[in-house]
């Protein structure tokens, strides 16, 4: 392919698709949330006035949460810099029909940039036709093969996490030895099993559903928390322990 010196105006697209996408994608990853729409729905978030530029998030799923904080995020980067967003999201793992449809639908509609989490290699030939249409295409969170599809990918990089998260463990144990055991570690084993060669796609549908029972998990120690140390304390676990809801004075 042919590089050009890219026009102001391509630029100011390129960094505002940037912006976006970086927004997008580390709000996803500090765990943001957000409300959930239909699997393949569409909406929009507009900002300030203007030059308008128009942008479709495209992720693998509505259901995760992950991907439900990356479009919140998208949304919030969108309004803060005078991107209209669309989003969309295939009705499962591996729906690589729904992503081709929202990306052919971006181009008819002449936005100027696509974010997508890939779903499979499947969905190339579509993104290389919205580049070929002038569209700025980022990649987020699952690097796409080969990697030149698109025009940039912002990613995590899952092994370096490792290796930090592993680190920061043995700092806390102060040299002391410890035994590391990885919880649902049999269900990541059969997510891998049934996506064999790609592993992105495996921890997708592990963290799909680990996340949502994590999610649940987190209410629950919340309300526990609140319920020792919050404003009602004691009486809250007075009131656990006698299994009834009134006050004790």
């Amino acid at each position: 392919m042919k590089y050009q010196t890219p026009s102001r105006r391509g630029v100011r697209l390129a960094a505002a698709v940037a912006v976006t996408a970086a927004a997008s994608l580390t709000f996803a990853a500090c765990g943001g949330g957000g409300s959930t729409g239909s699997p393949g729905a569409e909406g929009s978030a507009s900002g300030g006035g203007g030059e308008k530029i128009a942008v479709t998030l495209i992720t693998k799923t509505s259901t995760n949460p992950f991907f439900i904080a990356m479009q919140k995020g998208a949304e919030e980067a969108g309004k803060a810099n005078n991107v209209s967003i669309t989003t969309a999201a295939g009705k499962e793992d591996g729906d690589e029909a729904t992503q081709i449809q929202a990306i052919e639908a971006a181009v008819a509609r002449g936005d100027s940039g696509i974010l997508i989490t890939p779903a499979t290699d499947g969905v190339n030939p579509a993104i290389q036709s919205a580049r070929d249409s002038g569209l700025y295409v980022i990649a987020l969170d699952t690097p796409p093969n080969p990697a030149d599809v698109v025009d940039i990918t912002f990613a995590t990089d899952n092994f370096k996490a490792g290796e930090l998260i592993g680190k920061w463990a043995a700092a806390q144990m102060n040299g002391q030895k410890a035994n590391i055991a990885m919880l649902d570690g049999a269900e990541l084993g059969e997510a891998i099993a049934a996506h064999p060669g790609d592993v992105e796609a495996a921890f997708a549908a592990y963290e799909e559903v680990m996340f949502a029972r994590s999610e649940a998990e987190a209410v629950a120690a919340h309300e526990t928390i609140d319920l020792i140390f919050g404003d009602g304390a004691p009486n809250g676990l007075v009131n656990l322990f006698n299994g009834t809801d009134q006050d004790v004075n």
